[in-house]
């Protein structure tokens, strides 16, 4: 392939909501403002996480966690300079879940901070390398039991369990929100809420509660 000296790539990376069409729908706007010379590329994975490599059933199919499999599948991209990163719904829902703290009855569900530690190394490994990392926030999944193919998957939560648990995507957004240290914060969570409540997605932009519909992407 052959490309003019002025060309580079935009990598976007994170988990199934944005392993979709979304590269696509990004590469078409940007060829629609007439710009030629940008590349995108998706390195998103249904249910990858920031932190932990795949759990539960399918767990290979989930990858390794972005951490790990960041520099092979985001940095050593050819030309890449920019990065779009929307991870970490995944981190907090899978510990927690039914059938995955039956398989791995020591799994903890990681803090916050844990996973802001986590955006922050992502953002370091960017910087390193000479690359712009924008970040995504976490959004909604109130409703979703994770038991899409019908495996038996369960993340199935009183409302108590369910507030902590949204309560830890809010920290990290409010964080993703005010810090410095990545190059621009897309505040997509705001955009796909459900008026009516805050924690669900708005239903004419998602399909299942959980993934974004083509109306929004």
């Amino acid at each position: 392939v052959y490309s003019d000296s002025d060309a580079y790539s935009v990598v976007v990376a994170g988990d199934s909501t944005v392993a979709n069409e979304f590269p696509l729908y990004l590469s078409q706007s940007i060829n629609n403002h007439n710009v030629k010379n940008v590349g995108v590329a998706g390195k998103g994975i249904i249910g990858n996480r920031l932190l932990g490599d795949g759990l539960g059933y399918g767990s290979q199919l989930f990858g390794e966690s972005l951490i790990k499999r960041f520099q092979r599948d985001v940095l050593s991209q050819a030309g890449v300079e920019y990065v779009i990163v929307k991870i970490g719904a995944n981190d907090i829902v899978h510990p927690v879940s039914t059938d995955i703290m039956e398989q791995y009855p020591d799994i903890k569900q990681p803090t916050a901070n844990e996973i802001i530690a986590g955006f922050k190394t992502i953002f370091n490994m960017c910087h390193e390398a000479g690359v712009k990392v924008i970040a995504v926030g976490i959004t909604q999944w109130k409703g979703s039991t994770r038991d899409y193919f019908g495996t038996g998957a369960k993340y199935v939560r009183t409302n108590i369990q369910f507030n902590a648990d949204w309560k830890i995507a809010q920290t990290v957004n409010d964080w993703l929100s005010k810090t410095t240290l990545h190059d621009g914060y897309v505040n997509l969570n705001d955009i796909s809420a459900d008026p009516k409540d805050s924690a669900a997605f708005l239903p004419e932009y998602t399909t299942d509660g959980v993934h974004p519909s083509d109306t929004l992407l």
